[in-house]
């Protein structure tokens, strides 16, 4: 089974695209801190980039916002191409295809909007895997 669970801020606003077909996807990456070491001391936080489709796209880009927590829940997914310069390279892509969304945070007043967004437990109704690479608008 594949599915991945990640809690931590947007880096930035999601960037919201229509694709050629007219589907809706977003991209934003989350950043996981991920505590301290031994000796008290930060370790670096992951940035992970995720991509969401149709109506959980749209509610992404509606909602959320840079520096706002949130829970993201989908599978960890990789695409692969061939550089278009040298085609014995080949390139590598991972990201997390995203099921669902959690709005997560304190009690602030920007949080307090962002929760009286409704929650979006949507699974893509076609894969992802049916778009081709060029029709991904990012």
């Amino acid at each position: 089974m594949n599915q991945c669970t990640i809690i931590g801020n947007l880096t930035s606003d999601p960037e919201l695209r229509q694709t050629t077909s007219g589907k809706s996807v977003a991209r934003f990456t989350v950043a996981v801190n991920n505590g301290k070491d031994s000796e008290g001391n930060d370790r670096p936080a992951d940035f992970i980039t995720c991509q969401a489709w149709n109506k959980t796209a749209e509610l992404v880009g509606r909602y959320c916002k840079k520096g706002k927590p949130i829970a993201v829940i989908g599978a960890f997914k990789t695409d692969k191409y061939q550089d278009k310069n040298h085609e014995d390279v080949t390139h590598y892509n991972s990201y997390i295809l995203v099921n669902s969304i959690e709005f997560v945070g304190g009690g602030n007043n920007n949080s307090q909007q962002t929760q009286a967004a409704p929650t979006q437990n949507t699974t893509p109704t076609e894969p992802v895997e049916a778009a081709s690479s060029e029709e991904v608008p990012f």
